[in-house]
């Protein structure tokens, strides 16, 4: 009823768990494009060494369950001294769901690379360019639907996802998954299915606003 929907949207800790949320998903997005994007240019398009060793450690994220990786990080957050503070912190969920999305994430864009012809790279070489300026300028740019679309499925399994951040997650950083996992808990049916709508809607809302930032992508 809309009852249920006064309860939570006038609760304090919803809207901390919702900013949380649209934070952890755009920032998980935003830095799985960047890292698989270029773990997946250096196993197809470098000769070096260890790129084939690197692709296939993309993959092991995809052979372990979610609460066995959100154990793993677990223990090496608060085992290494240095990396202790991110505990408890929203950069630690996005380390996670970076992760978690690799396999998917690599494969897609390794995909996409194998579809573009050298022939650009070595004439941008060839004027001068440097690496960075030939990676930047025309390599992501011809990928750029590809780079939208794992964005956006990053996006949206950084939203739900709830496996690998369940034992990750404080007070502090708690998105709406953990939170919907929380109402369950208490018995609060209603109010979960609410938060599940609303999961729903950003979901929805993310694969709108890259569709429309595709569609003008494409006609640039």
């Amino acid at each position: 009823t809309i009852e249920n929907w006064k309860t939570v949207l006038t609760d304090d800790l919803f809207l901390r768990s919702l900013h949380n949320t649209l934070v952890l998903a755009t920032g998980t997005a935003a830095v799985t494009i960047v890292v698989h994007s270029l773990i997946a240019y250096i196993a197809v398009r470098t000769r070096y060494a260890g790129r084939r060793l690197l692709d296939f450690i993309s993959w092991l994220p995809f052979t372990v369950p979610g609460i066995i990786l959100s154990l793993a990080l677990l223990w090496l957050f608060l085992g290494v001294q240095v990396l202790r503070p991110l505990y408890g912190t929203t950069a630690l969920l996005i380390i996670c769901g970076v992760i978690s999305g690799m396999p998917l994430g690599v494969q897609i864009i390794k995909s996409g690379l194998m579809q573009l012809g050298t022939e650009l790279e070595e004439a941008s070489r060839i004027a001068g360019a440097s690496w960075w300026s030939t990676y930047r300028r025309i390599v992501l740019r011809l990928m750029t639907p590809t780079l939208l679309a794992v964005g956006m499925i990053t996006f949206v399994g950084a939203a739900r996802n709830i496996g690998s951040f369940a034992l990750l997650t404080t007070s502090a950083n708690r998105p709406l998954s953990i939170l919907q996992l929380d109402y369950v808990a208490q018995r609060k049916f209603e109010e979960a299915v609410v938060v599940a709508c609303i999961i729903m809607f950003i979901s929805l809302g993310g694969a709108l606003f890259a569709r429309l930032l595709g569609l003008r992508t494409n006609v640039g």
